[in-house]
């Protein structure tokens, strides 16, 4: 299987705005709109689409913020699995690649 993260762009963005979770996980995690929105109003975010085989499986917001010393420190906000593809090990392995890539980066070059 090859997996992706791609950056949210006019090509993916209205298939991002599809992305739900179950009824029950509503509670726990913005919509990718709210996402977006907070990605608008705030630089330091990363919003990425997950993709399986080319398929949009899942949403991710990852950013980087300046520390007391001036260095950065990276983190995963926001991870979504849409519904229809929970289950299926995308989220242990989306959040080892974001992970990886944000180390490998520094989570502000891509993307």
């Amino acid at each position: 299987m090859i997996y992706e993260i791609r950056k949210v762009d006019k090509k993916n963005h209205e298939e991002i705005l599809s992305l739900r979770v179950t009824v029950e996980q509503q509670g726990f995690i913005e919509s990718p709109a709210e996402c977006l929105k907070d990605a608008e109003e705030w630089p330091e975010f990363r919003p990425v689409g997950l993709y399986a085989d080319n398929q949009l499986v899942g949403f991710a917001m990852y950013g980087a913020l300046l520390d007391s010393g001036g260095g950065r420190n990276l983190w995963m906000d926001r991870l979504l699995i849409d519904a229809q593809h929970q289950r299926k090990g995308y989220g242990r392995r989306f959040t080892e690649l974001l992970i990886e890539y944000g180390a490998g980066i520094g989570g502000m070059d891509h993307p």
